[in-house]
C-alpha cells in the first residue's frame, strides 16, 4: 500500500517537473521580471530520488 503512495508522489513530481520545464522557458520570453530559481530544480531532483530509492527498497528484498 505504501508503495502506491510513493508511486503517486513520484509521478506527481515528474508531471510537475515536466510542466515546469516546458512552461518556464515560455514564461521567460515574456518580460515579467521572473528569474530562475535553481532550488526548484533541486527540489524535483530530491523528491524523485527519494521516491525511487524507497520504491526500489520495498520492491527488491533479499529472500
Amino acid at each position: 500500500m505504501k508503495t502506491k503512495i510513493f508511486d503517486y508522489i513520484g509521478i506527481s513530481a515528474a508531471v510537475l517537473c515536466l510542466i515546469h520545464c516546458i512552461l518556464f522557458p515560455l514564461i521567460m520570453i515574456i518580460p515579467l521580471g521572473i528569474s530562475h530559481n535553481p532550488f526548484i530544480d533541486l527540489a524535483f531532483l530530491i523528491i524523485g530520488t527519494i521516491m525511487v530509492f524507497r520504491i526500489t527498497k520495498k520492491s527488491i528484498q533479499p529472500g
